[in-house]
């Protein structure tokens, strides 16, 4: 047990957010050691494998107005390609599988409009005078579950955006806000989201999005540490103390580059504040599973499908064509989020991949049914994460404690996608925040 590490800064974490905290630190000089949890980097960017291929467990996608993402992975000679789009997008409704340029009207009178419905809610939230009344604070402490009763007369459309919310937050509907909700479509619409083409999901990385976070560990070499959970961080006037399994570091400052519900396990002296600590404490992370499946070729082109389909009903929300350029077949990824990750977190995997294949199939024929090979991630089992893709506030957290998150205590830091002030619950964000975080370290020391 080593007690005599002296950094100018120690980082708990190497995800995305810790790891870039720390080249940037290095790049300005400054000492610094990564103390992380887990056997491995990347937080939740993960490696994986299917039918020989390399894939991610983990973030996949960027787009449009993540521009430091590309900033980032540029700098590590990362390139990317674009989700294929060949063939027709599809919807499931009440068991009814529609085209998204139907001619029964089914996605106009449903899908549409409840995206025109959100965009005319999303506008509320751009005027000045919302923000100065009670708005913010009657928003915050209505479920997006009680607005779908009260707003969407069709039921097909609250299942819709039940299950959309389900797959984008991986969160039920009674889950969050709408102060949250509304509030995740100020930068790109609820359609930039979710789309394939010029959206948040348009570009997937050649040899998996997870290399950004190997390549950064490899740029720090032996100063990032495995196996290491922070367990204690004790700070005075003049430094700061970090206990973990392996020993103890010194530093001027600390930043703390883990998901909310873990950094507020680790044992603080002095105590949080008080509006920091209920925050955290309030901030459950998301329930999803990822899974992969491989087949001999991707026949739902041949039918005239793109394999991008949003599910109202099933086990699983959403389904994607990721086929990476050269690939000899085609390679499907499916997500169960929310409620659906929540019920099948404890199923074997034998039985996910069965309801898995069985729900696709539905969507795409019996072809689904024989997958070469499939993979997943159980991400609500995940050590030292416990879900994905992000942390959600519980309602009527911000009525309470406001917008504090990144705000520093002391020596202390923060950096994750959640304190993000922009591309919050993507790796884009959890980017910036490394990089916000390292610049008040600079700043200061």
């Amino acid at each position: 047990m080593n007690d005599d590490n002296k950094f100018d800064v120690v980082v708990a974490g190497a995800g995305a957010a810790g790891l870039w905290a720390a080249v940037t630190l290095r790049d300005a000089g400054k000492s610094v050691v990564v103390l992380e949890a887990s056997d491995r980097v990347g937080g939740r960017l993960k490696r994986g494998t299917l039918d020989n291929e390399v894939i991610d467990l983990g973030g996949q996608w960027a787009g449009p107005g993540q521009d430091f993402t590309y900033k980032v992975t540029a700098r590590y000679g990362m390139e990317t390609y674009p989700t294929p789009t060949i063939g027709k997008n599809l919807v499931e409704i009440e068991g009814e599988i529609y085209p998204e340029d139907d001619d029964t009207g089914v996605t106009d009178n449903v899908v549409s409009s409840c995206h025109d419905v959100v965009g005319k809610w999303v506008d509320k939230l751009r005027d000045p005078a919302f923000w100065e009344g009670t708005g913010p604070l009657e928003w915050d402490q209505k479920t997006l579950q009680a607005w779908l009763i009260e707003t969407i007369d069709d039921p097909r459309g609250r299942d819709y955006l039940s299950s959309l919310t389900q797959g984008m937050f991986t969160v039920h509907p009674c889950q969050i806000s709408i102060l949250d909700f509304f509030g995740s479509f100020l930068e790109h619409t609820m359609e930039a989201e979710i789309s394939t083409t010029d959206g948040s999901l348009r570009d997937c990385f050649h040899g998996g999005f997870h290399q950004v976070t190997a390549h950064m560990a490899a740029d720090l070499g032996e100063a990032v540490v495995l196996e290491t959970p922070v367990r204690k961080i004790t700070q005075d006037s003049k430094s700061v103390t970090v206990v973990a399994d392996k020993g103890k570091w010194h530093a001027q400052r600390v930043i703390v580059a883990s998901p909310p519900p873990m950094a507020s396990r680790i044992d603080f002296t002095p105590a949080l504040p008080f509006q920091k600590g209920g925050y955290m404490d309030r901030m459950p992370m998301g329930s999803v599973i990822k899974c992969l499946l491989a087949y001999t070729t991707p026949f739902w082109r041949d039918q005239g499908y793109s394999g991008h389909a949003f599910i109202a009903s099933g086990v699983i929300n959403g389904v994607f064509d990721t086929t990476p350029p050269g690939y000899e077949g085609g390679i499907l990824v499916a997500f169960l989020g929310g409620n659906n990750a929540m019920i099948w977190s404890d199923a074997t995997t034998a039985e996910r991949q069965q309801r898995v294949v069985e729900t696709i199939a539905g969507l795409l024929g019996p072809k689904a049914l024989e997958p070469r090979d499939y993979v997943e991630n159980v991400w609500t089992l995940e050590p030292w994460i416990l879900g994905g893709y992000s942390c959600i506030p519980m309602p009527g957290t911000y009525s309470i404690f406001g917008d504090s998150l990144s705000d520093p205590c002391g020596r202390v830091h923060w950096a994750s996608t959640e304190t993000a002030e922009k591309n919050a619950g993507f790796v884009d964000g959890a980017l910036r925040s490394g990089e916000r975080a390292a610049n008040e370290v600079i700043a200061l020391l």
